[in-house]
């Protein structure tokens, strides 16, 4: 497997755990349906993840940001477009999220995992670690999907209408 980001590697076991099935990886296309953005020549943007709720029959897309900072707007307009055209509840997985981008998000009838530190990759050395946590930037290095992460899934599914 080949993940562009480690925190796609830890999401994707987190929702497969909370009983999700991934349907699809770095895709624009569902259901017969493709998203094509007029910008630019190429490919086209995408979603990170397609999984279905099983016990509820609902799909969701799944974008995932992995940075120290919020999501920029336009992240966050693209999740929401690529969701509207193919018919998926928006869920947004990120470490910060702006209070301001909730509503947009909730209105479409998706939800927000917040995971309040930024995934490292291990093998991390743990003074490297240790120094830059203490300089107060919230890190977490995890082999497998963290218990919270599953349980953030877990809460979603009685969440999403």
């Amino acid at each position: 497997m080949v993940y562009m980001d480690y925190s796609e590697l830890l999401v994707e076991a987190a929702m497969m755990q909370a009983g999700y099935t991934v349907v699809a990886k770095d895709t624009y296309y569902f259901h017969g349906i493709g998203y094509r953005q007029n910008v630019a020549p190429g490919r086209p943007k995408d979603l990170d993840f397609i999984a279905h709720l099983p016990t509820r029959d609902i799909y969701v897309g799944v974008q995932v940001k992995n940075r120290l900072e919020y999501p920029k707007h336009d992240d966050i307009s693209e999740l929401l477009d690529i969701c509207n055209v193919l018919h998926l509840k928006p869920v947004l997985v990120a470490r910060r999220v702006h209070p301001m981008s909730y509503r947009p998000i909730r209105n479409a009838g998706g939800e927000i995992i917040e995971c309040k530190r930024y995934f490292l990759q291990p093998p991390f050395p743990r003074e490297k670690f240790e120094e830059i946590v203490g300089m107060g930037i919230p890190l977490g290095v995890y082999r497998w999907a963290p218990d919270f992460l599953v349980e953030s899934f877990d809460a979603l599914l009685k969440k999403l209408k």
